[in-house]
């Protein structure tokens, strides 16, 4: 039997997903593994209000971010120097957490909220996000000069003479709290449990 820290928030929360399916998988997996007396202690009670505080289409994402545990950034700033004045200093941030994002063609596209959900997943514990390191190799960075956003930016900003956009690369890296969250979570293999069989979730700078 799962304690009931667990048992309670996750059989209401698979109650709450019925129509969402991803959302109701990692409900399910929680709740097998808090009833496998194997591996019941790998189940945290918070793992429940992690997924209450997940969107089906950041579930739908999450579990290849957390399988793949560094993920390429970038942020977008836009240098204080301009052709009038080279020697200001500092920058605007423009655009955080810019991903190489697709559309369902293959082709570089925007995501409104992508930059919200990263954010949501540091504040959920399962992630952090830093602009002092990253990948040593140039070819994860490859998809940024196509990016929408930059683009965008530097034929707002840039001439020939003088360019302002720079991008900054940084690191997704996964936390020890979110590999847990994965293997207890997402990569549970499926599992029929239902809830009425219960008596009482490298480089550096």
């Amino acid at each position: 039997t799962p304690r009931m820290s667990i048992a309670g928030p996750t059989i209401q929360g698979i109650s709450y997903t019925v129509e969402e399916t991803e959302l109701r998988a990692m409900y399910l997996n929680l709740l097998a593994t808090a009833s496998d007396e194997r591996c019941h202690n790998d189940a945290h009670p918070s793992f429940a209000e992690v997924i209450r505080q997940l969107n089906v289409a950041e579930a739908e994402l999450l579990p290849r971010i957390l399988r793949d545990g560094q993920v390429p950034i970038a942020q977008l700033r836009l240098n204080s120097a301009t052709a009038d004045d080279p020697a200001a200093q500092g920058y605007i941030e423009i655009e955080n957490n810019l991903m190489g994002w697709i559309d369902d063609e293959g082709e570089p596209t925007r995501n409104a909220d992508g930059s919200m959900w990263l954010e949501n997943w540091v504040r959920l514990g399962l992630v952090t996000i830093s602009y002092s390191h990253w990948l040593n190799n140039d070819a994860v960075y490859s998809w940024v000069e196509s990016s929408p956003a930059v683009v965008e930016a530097r034929e707002q900003f840039d001439t020939d003479a003088f360019k302002r956009i720079e991008v900054q690369r940084g690191l997704l890296t996964v936390t020890d709290f979110g590999k847990k969250f994965e293997r207890v979570v997402i990569n549970r293999p499926t599992t029929d449990v239902e809830p009425q069989t219960i008596p009482d979730g490298e480089g550096e700078a």
